[in-house]
């Protein structure tokens, strides 16, 4: 099983997401979650101190993936 396998299913649950990321997240990036009333956000914090929003286009746990995908260079175009 490559990575790539390992990290383009969206867990069944928050914490199962949340776990996944922190094994699979590479060194010097984090992941932050916001959460205001009305909303929520995910973003990806890079190791230069810069960050992006991630939106997986399924909620929460599929945002919290997407970072780690990014993180790792991993896009769409490139799993298909």
């Amino acid at each position: 099983m490559k990575i790539t396998d390992d990290l383009w299913d969206t867990p069944p649950s928050v914490d199962a997401a949340l776990e996944k990321a922190a094994e699979f997240l590479p060194k010097g990036y984090r992941i932050a979650i916001f959460v205001e009333k009305g909303g929520y956000a995910v973003e990806l914090e890079f190791p230069d101190g810069r960050s992006e929003p991630m939106d997986g286009d399924d909620g929460i746990r599929s945002d919290i993936m997407e970072g780690v995908r990014v993180a790792h260079g991993i896009t769409e175009e490139k799993w298909v």
